[in-house]
């Protein structure tokens, strides 16, 4: 119970590192992320539009993400990051309700679920896995190479830490993911994400020798300042299995 709801945790707190050229998210809403007061105000710009009736696909999904950075970077408290990860929820099921052919909708769907069910307690947090699993089946389904191998390696680590019979963890399909993602992810700027997924994955599993090769990768990566909130939080999350690792003698 008490690594599943680290992995709510450690699921998606790394894999916000998207460019607006890449993933059609616009130039002046990508530098918005940056700072508290930015997202905020482009949050209710984006709501009085909802509400005066111009309603569109990608203005739902963006709100969704918009409020999973509000949730995860400057909220401090728990009922404040459980708000807004309900709106990013909320507005994530709208996207995809509206566009049920977008990727988009259901990978920041998956996020929300996580995040969500992760403030909520492990015991939703164990009732939506399921519904994480669904909406990231359902933006792989819809476009493989999405967010270059991220919602790939998102779907290994919930088949990692999920336990098996009667739910449905699978280490063979988590380490045939994790695979694949890595293909997507080389030399994209969502490479250490997905590294730093995979090291977590097999440190887990004591596969000690692969791990501390994937952490020596994950550590070389030139350092990306346009996306110094997420390096920092990459790095962040990825103490956990480098603290292991050396306990164990095999990094320094």
């Amino acid at each position: 119970m008490r690594k599943f709801l680290f992995f709510m945790f450690a699921l998606f707190s790394p894999v916000s590192l998207f460019s607006a050229e890449l993933y059609g998210l616009p130039r002046e809403v990508f530098v918005k992320r940056l700072n508290a007061r930015e997202i905020n105000n482009y949050l209710l710009e984006q709501e009085r539009l909802l509400a005066s009736g111009k309603t569109n696909y990608q203005t739902l999904w963006l709100i969704s993400a918009g409020y999973y950075y509000q949730g995860e970077f400057y909220q401090t408290t728990k009922e404040s990051r459980k708000r807004s990860f309900t709106l990013a929820k909320d507005y994530g099921l709208m996207a995809t309700a509206f566009n049920p052919q977008g990727a988009e909708g259901f990978y920041w769907l998956a996020v929300a679920y996580a995040l969500w069910s992760k403030e909520n307690g492990i015991l939703d947090s164990l009732f939506y896995a399921d519904d994480v699993l669904e909406a990231l089946n359902r933006c792989i389904e819809l476009q493989s190479d999405y967010f270059d191998g991220v919602p790939w390696a998102m779907r290994a680590l919930v088949y990692d830490l999920v336990p098996g019979w009667p739910w449905f963890g699978d280490k063979e399909k988590a380490f045939r993911d994790i695979q694949i993602a890595l293909r997507y992810a080389r030399g994209k700027v969502t490479e250490r994400t997905v590294l730093g997924i995979y090291v977590d994955i097999l440190t887990r599993n004591k596969r000690y020798i692969e791990a501390t090769n994937a952490l020596a990768q994950f550590t070389n990566i030139p350092w990306n300042s346009e996306f110094e909130l997420e390096e920092k939080r990459a790095f962040r999350d990825i103490s956990n299995s480098i603290e292991i690792l050396k306990a164990k003698k095999y990094w320094q």
